[in-house]
Protein backbone atom coordinates (compact mmCIF):
# COMPACT_ATOMS: atom_id res chain seq x y z
CA UNK A 1 0.00 0.00 0.00
CA UNK A 2 1.36 3.43 -0.97
CA UNK A 3 1.96 6.00 1.75
CA UNK A 4 0.11 9.31 1.39
CA UNK A 5 1.72 11.31 4.23
CA UNK A 6 5.41 11.80 3.49
CA UNK A 7 7.73 12.85 6.30
CA UNK A 8 10.31 15.44 5.34
CA UNK A 9 12.05 14.80 8.66
CA UNK A 10 12.09 11.02 9.28
CA UNK A 11 9.90 9.94 12.16
CA UNK A 12 12.53 7.38 13.20
CA UNK A 13 14.88 10.34 13.63
CA UNK A 14 12.32 12.39 15.62
CA UNK A 15 11.55 9.39 17.84
CA UNK A 16 14.65 10.15 19.94
CA UNK A 17 12.82 13.24 21.26
CA UNK A 18 9.52 11.38 21.77
CA UNK A 19 8.12 9.48 24.72
CA UNK A 20 7.18 5.79 24.64
CA UNK A 21 3.87 6.56 22.91
CA UNK A 22 5.58 8.45 20.09
CA UNK A 23 4.63 11.94 21.27
CA UNK A 24 7.15 14.75 20.88
CA UNK A 25 7.00 18.17 22.53
CA UNK A 26 6.82 20.86 19.82
CA UNK A 27 7.43 24.59 20.30
CA UNK A 28 6.09 26.69 17.42
CA UNK A 29 8.27 29.60 16.32
CA UNK A 30 5.45 32.05 15.54
CA UNK A 31 3.42 31.68 18.73
CA UNK A 32 6.10 30.23 21.06
CA UNK A 33 3.39 27.85 22.26
CA UNK A 34 4.36 24.31 23.19
CA UNK A 35 2.14 21.34 22.43
CA UNK A 36 2.42 17.55 22.18
CA UNK A 37 2.36 16.06 18.68
CA UNK A 38 2.70 12.47 17.55
CA UNK A 39 5.65 11.81 15.25
CA UNK A 40 3.28 10.09 12.81
CA UNK A 41 1.65 13.43 11.99
CA UNK A 42 4.37 16.07 12.20
CA UNK A 43 7.00 17.35 9.74
CA UNK A 44 5.27 15.90 6.70
CA UNK A 45 3.17 16.81 3.65
CA UNK A 46 0.77 14.62 1.68
CA UNK A 47 2.49 13.23 -1.44
CA UNK A 48 5.52 15.52 -1.00
CA UNK A 49 7.89 12.95 -2.54
CA UNK A 50 5.44 11.58 -5.09
CA UNK A 51 6.22 11.96 -8.78
CA UNK A 52 3.17 13.04 -10.75
CA UNK A 53 2.18 13.38 -14.39
CA UNK A 54 3.56 16.47 -16.08
CA UNK A 55 6.63 16.84 -13.88
CA UNK A 56 9.72 17.60 -15.99
CA UNK A 57 11.75 14.90 -14.24
CA UNK A 58 9.48 12.11 -15.54
CA UNK A 59 11.26 9.38 -17.49
CA UNK A 60 9.83 7.33 -20.34
CA UNK A 61 9.06 4.58 -17.87
CA UNK A 62 7.18 7.05 -15.63
CA UNK A 63 5.26 8.48 -18.59
CA UNK A 64 4.21 5.02 -19.76
CA UNK A 65 2.69 4.42 -16.33
CA UNK A 66 0.91 7.80 -16.13
CA UNK A 67 -0.60 7.68 -19.59
CA UNK A 68 -1.53 4.00 -19.74
CA UNK A 69 -5.23 5.01 -19.41
CA UNK A 70 -4.87 6.71 -22.82
CA UNK A 71 -3.61 3.64 -24.66
CA UNK A 72 -5.70 2.86 -27.71
CA UNK A 73 -6.65 6.50 -28.30
CA UNK A 74 -5.24 9.08 -30.71
CA UNK A 75 -4.15 12.21 -28.82
CA UNK A 76 -3.93 15.60 -30.54
CA UNK A 77 -2.78 18.95 -29.20
CA UNK A 78 -3.89 21.30 -31.93
CA UNK A 79 -2.62 19.69 -35.12
CA UNK A 80 0.15 17.87 -33.28
CA UNK A 81 -0.23 14.12 -32.76
CA UNK A 82 1.10 13.14 -29.32
CA UNK A 83 2.19 9.64 -30.26
CA UNK A 84 4.73 9.17 -27.46
CA UNK A 85 4.03 9.21 -23.71
CA UNK A 86 7.00 11.56 -23.12
CA UNK A 87 5.31 14.06 -25.43
CA UNK A 88 2.09 13.61 -23.50
CA UNK A 89 3.97 14.37 -20.32
CA UNK A 90 5.56 17.46 -21.92
CA UNK A 91 2.19 18.89 -22.87
CA UNK A 92 0.21 17.64 -19.87
CA UNK A 93 -0.18 21.20 -18.50
CA UNK A 94 -2.52 21.91 -21.44
CA UNK A 95 -4.42 18.63 -21.14
CA UNK A 96 -7.73 20.50 -21.34
CA UNK A 97 -6.80 21.58 -24.88
CA UNK A 98 -6.15 18.03 -26.10
CA UNK A 99 -8.48 16.12 -28.37
CA UNK A 100 -8.69 12.46 -27.40
CA UNK A 101 -10.13 10.42 -30.26
CA UNK A 102 -11.32 6.83 -30.51
CA UNK A 103 -10.42 4.66 -33.48
CA UNK A 104 -13.88 5.35 -34.95
CA UNK A 105 -13.18 9.10 -34.90
CA UNK A 106 -15.42 10.05 -31.99
CA UNK A 107 -14.20 12.26 -29.17
CA UNK A 108 -13.59 10.87 -25.66
CA UNK A 109 -14.64 12.80 -22.55
CA UNK A 110 -11.45 14.04 -20.86
CA UNK A 111 -12.70 14.62 -17.30
CA UNK A 112 -12.70 11.00 -16.15
CA UNK A 113 -9.39 10.27 -17.88
CA UNK A 114 -7.69 13.26 -16.24
CA UNK A 115 -8.98 12.16 -12.84
CA UNK A 116 -7.63 8.67 -13.48
CA UNK A 117 -4.19 10.00 -14.48
CA UNK A 118 -4.18 12.34 -11.46
CA UNK A 119 -4.63 9.44 -9.08
CA UNK A 120 -1.46 7.73 -10.30
CA UNK A 121 1.54 8.51 -8.07
CA UNK A 122 5.05 7.10 -8.46
CA UNK A 123 6.68 6.71 -5.05
CA UNK A 124 10.14 5.31 -5.69
CA UNK A 125 11.73 8.31 -3.88
CA UNK A 126 9.73 7.65 -0.72
CA UNK A 127 10.16 3.88 -0.94
CA UNK A 128 13.91 3.91 -1.62
CA UNK A 129 14.50 6.38 1.22
CA UNK A 130 12.68 4.06 3.60
CA UNK A 131 14.59 0.99 2.43
CA UNK A 132 18.10 2.45 2.21
CA UNK A 133 18.21 5.02 5.01
CA UNK A 134 15.27 5.32 7.37
CA UNK A 135 15.10 1.58 8.09
CA UNK A 136 18.75 1.59 9.23
CA UNK A 137 18.73 4.75 11.34
CA UNK A 138 17.79 3.09 14.66
CA UNK A 139 20.71 0.65 14.33
CA UNK A 140 23.19 3.42 13.55
CA UNK A 141 21.88 5.71 16.28
CA UNK A 142 22.09 2.89 18.82
CA UNK A 143 25.72 2.27 17.89
CA UNK A 144 26.50 5.98 18.33
CA UNK A 145 24.89 5.89 21.78
CA UNK A 146 26.81 2.75 22.72
CA UNK A 147 30.17 4.20 21.63
CA UNK A 148 29.53 7.45 23.49
CA UNK A 149 28.52 5.54 26.63
CA UNK A 150 31.98 3.93 26.87
CA UNK A 151 33.41 7.28 27.98
CA UNK A 152 36.33 7.26 25.53
CA UNK A 153 37.54 10.38 23.71
CA UNK A 154 37.70 8.82 20.24
CA UNK A 155 36.62 5.69 18.39
CA UNK A 156 37.47 4.27 14.95
CA UNK A 157 35.01 5.41 12.29
CA UNK A 158 31.90 3.26 11.85
CA UNK A 159 29.05 3.55 9.33
CA UNK A 160 30.97 6.50 7.87
CA UNK A 161 29.47 6.29 4.36
CA UNK A 162 25.94 5.86 5.67
CA UNK A 163 26.30 8.73 8.17
CA UNK A 164 27.71 11.11 5.57
CA UNK A 165 24.97 10.33 3.07
CA UNK A 166 22.30 10.61 5.79
CA UNK A 167 23.80 13.95 6.83
CA UNK A 168 23.76 15.29 3.25
CA UNK A 169 20.23 14.00 2.65
CA UNK A 170 18.83 15.72 5.75
CA UNK A 171 20.60 18.96 4.82
CA UNK A 172 18.56 18.97 1.58
CA UNK A 173 15.40 17.18 2.73
CA UNK A 174 13.62 19.82 4.85
CA UNK A 175 11.40 22.56 3.41
CA UNK A 176 14.30 25.00 3.87
CA UNK A 177 16.65 22.62 2.04
CA UNK A 178 20.35 23.31 1.53
CA UNK A 179 21.07 27.02 2.05
CA UNK A 180 23.46 27.48 -0.89
CA UNK A 181 21.01 25.79 -3.27
CA UNK A 182 18.04 27.77 -1.93
CA UNK A 183 19.87 31.11 -2.17
CA UNK A 184 21.07 30.40 -5.73
CA UNK A 185 17.63 29.25 -6.87
CA UNK A 186 15.93 32.27 -5.30
CA UNK A 187 18.36 34.64 -7.03
CA UNK A 188 17.78 32.93 -10.38
CA UNK A 189 14.00 32.99 -10.10
CA UNK A 190 13.65 36.47 -8.61
CA UNK A 191 16.28 38.44 -10.51
CA UNK A 192 16.67 36.64 -13.83
CA UNK A 193 13.82 34.48 -15.07
CA UNK A 194 11.22 35.71 -12.51
CA UNK A 195 9.36 32.41 -12.14
CA UNK A 196 8.25 33.67 -8.75
CA UNK A 197 5.98 36.13 -10.59
CA UNK A 198 4.11 33.34 -12.42
CA UNK A 199 1.19 32.31 -10.23
CA UNK A 200 -0.29 28.82 -10.59
CA UNK A 201 -4.12 28.75 -10.36
CA UNK A 202 -5.27 26.93 -7.22
CA UNK A 203 -7.16 24.26 -9.16
CA UNK A 204 -4.03 23.42 -11.19
CA UNK A 205 -1.61 22.92 -8.28
CA UNK A 206 -0.38 19.36 -7.73
CA UNK A 207 0.24 20.36 -4.09
CA UNK A 208 -1.24 23.42 -2.30
CA UNK A 209 2.30 24.70 -1.62
CA UNK A 210 2.94 25.25 -5.35
CA UNK A 211 1.76 28.86 -5.41
CA UNK A 212 4.14 29.96 -8.18
CA UNK A 213 6.10 28.39 -11.02
CA UNK A 214 9.23 28.92 -8.91
CA UNK A 215 7.78 26.78 -6.10
CA UNK A 216 6.95 24.02 -8.57
CA UNK A 217 10.28 24.01 -10.41
CA UNK A 218 12.26 24.11 -7.16
CA UNK A 219 10.34 21.09 -5.90
CA UNK A 220 10.79 19.17 -9.16
CA UNK A 221 14.52 19.87 -9.14
CA UNK A 222 14.85 18.64 -5.55
CA UNK A 223 12.85 15.50 -6.38
CA UNK A 224 15.22 14.86 -9.28
CA UNK A 225 18.24 15.30 -6.99
CA UNK A 226 16.80 12.88 -4.44
CA UNK A 227 15.83 10.32 -7.04
CA UNK A 228 19.39 10.35 -8.39
CA UNK A 229 20.87 10.26 -4.88
CA UNK A 230 18.83 7.22 -3.94
CA UNK A 231 20.17 5.49 -7.05
CA UNK A 232 23.78 6.37 -6.08
CA UNK A 233 24.34 9.10 -8.65
CA UNK A 234 23.85 12.82 -9.18
CA UNK A 235 24.52 16.04 -7.27
CA UNK A 236 23.79 14.96 -3.69
CA UNK A 237 25.62 11.68 -4.08
CA UNK A 238 28.67 13.50 -5.44
CA UNK A 239 28.55 16.00 -2.55
CA UNK A 240 28.52 13.11 -0.07
CA UNK A 241 31.52 11.49 -1.79
CA UNK A 242 33.39 14.81 -1.73
CA UNK A 243 32.64 15.23 1.99
CA UNK A 244 33.86 11.70 2.69
CA UNK A 245 37.23 12.62 1.19
CA UNK A 246 37.68 15.88 3.09
CA UNK A 247 35.56 15.95 6.26
CA UNK A 248 34.68 13.86 9.29
CA UNK A 249 32.41 13.88 12.35
CA UNK A 250 32.80 14.94 15.96
CA UNK A 251 30.22 13.94 18.57
CA UNK A 252 29.36 16.43 21.32
CA UNK A 253 27.73 15.02 24.44
CA UNK A 254 25.64 16.97 26.94
CA UNK A 255 27.37 16.63 30.30
CA UNK A 256 24.73 18.46 32.33
CA UNK A 257 20.98 18.82 32.69
CA UNK A 258 20.41 20.77 29.47
CA UNK A 259 19.50 18.64 26.47
CA UNK A 260 19.88 19.27 22.76
CA UNK A 261 16.79 20.27 20.84
CA UNK A 262 16.10 19.51 17.18
CA UNK A 263 13.80 21.08 14.60
CA UNK A 264 12.03 20.83 11.26
CA UNK A 265 15.39 21.79 9.71
CA UNK A 266 17.67 19.59 11.83
CA UNK A 267 20.73 19.44 9.58
CA UNK A 268 22.49 22.54 8.29
CA UNK A 269 25.84 24.23 7.86
CA UNK A 270 26.40 27.07 10.32
CA UNK A 271 28.89 29.84 9.63
CA UNK A 272 30.66 31.16 12.71
CA UNK A 273 31.64 34.83 13.14
CA UNK A 274 35.22 34.00 12.08
CA UNK A 275 33.99 32.54 8.78
CA UNK A 276 34.49 28.92 9.78
CA UNK A 277 31.71 26.61 8.60
CA UNK A 278 30.53 23.64 10.64
CA UNK A 279 27.82 21.11 9.88
CA UNK A 280 25.32 20.41 12.67
CA UNK A 281 22.88 17.54 13.22
CA UNK A 282 21.40 16.67 16.63
CA UNK A 283 21.39 12.88 17.02
CA UNK A 284 19.53 12.54 20.33
CA UNK A 285 18.76 14.92 23.22
CA UNK A 286 22.16 13.92 24.64
CA UNK A 287 24.29 13.80 21.47
CA UNK A 288 24.97 16.31 18.69
CA UNK A 289 27.00 15.53 15.56
CA UNK A 290 29.22 18.17 14.02
CA UNK A 291 30.93 17.95 10.65
CA UNK A 292 34.21 19.66 9.90
CA UNK A 293 37.36 19.48 7.80
CA UNK A 294 39.63 16.46 8.16
CA UNK A 295 42.89 17.46 6.41
CA UNK A 296 44.94 14.68 8.01
CA UNK A 297 42.48 11.93 6.95
CA UNK A 298 42.11 10.83 10.56
CA UNK A 299 40.20 7.54 10.75
CA UNK A 300 38.65 8.31 14.14
CA UNK A 301 35.52 10.00 15.36
CA UNK A 302 36.14 12.27 18.35
CA UNK A 303 33.82 12.57 21.34
CA UNK A 304 33.72 15.63 23.59
CA UNK A 305 31.55 16.23 26.63
CA UNK A 306 30.31 19.80 26.92
CA UNK A 307 28.70 21.82 29.70
CA UNK A 308 25.21 23.28 29.82
CA UNK A 309 26.41 26.70 28.61
CA UNK A 310 27.74 25.24 25.35
CA UNK A 311 24.65 23.08 24.85
CA UNK A 312 22.50 26.20 25.17
CA UNK A 313 24.67 27.95 22.57
CA UNK A 314 24.14 25.10 20.11
CA UNK A 315 20.41 25.07 20.88
CA UNK A 316 20.27 28.78 20.05
CA UNK A 317 21.83 28.07 16.64
CA UNK A 318 19.42 25.15 16.03
CA UNK A 319 16.49 27.43 16.90
CA UNK A 320 17.75 30.12 14.52
CA UNK A 321 17.93 27.65 11.62
CA UNK A 322 14.48 26.14 12.25
CA UNK A 323 11.55 26.94 9.96
CA UNK A 324 8.32 26.40 11.90
CA UNK A 325 9.14 24.54 15.10
CA UNK A 326 11.72 23.02 17.41
CA UNK A 327 11.33 19.69 19.20
CA UNK A 328 12.17 19.38 22.87
CA UNK A 329 13.02 16.16 24.71
CA UNK A 330 9.79 14.47 25.85
CA UNK A 331 11.35 11.23 27.01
Amino acid sequence: MQSKYHHLIPKTYLSSWANSSGTVKIQWNDSKKTEPRNIDSIAGINHYHSIMAGMPLCTKEDSDIFFQPLSGYNIFYGNRLLADTLEMNKYYSVFNEWNIIRSDGTLVSKKALKAQIGQIKIQDVENLWSQKYESKWNTVRQMIENKVATGVANVPKFYFGYLMKFFVALDWRSLASNKEFSDAFKTLCSNIIQLDKVEIPKDERDLPMFETAADYMRHCLLLQYFRQFLNDTGTLYNIAKMYMRSTSFHFLVSNGNTKFITSDNPCFVNEKTNGTKIGILPITPEILLTQGKNPSNDDNYYITRIADREVKQYNKVIQEHSEQFVAIDNG
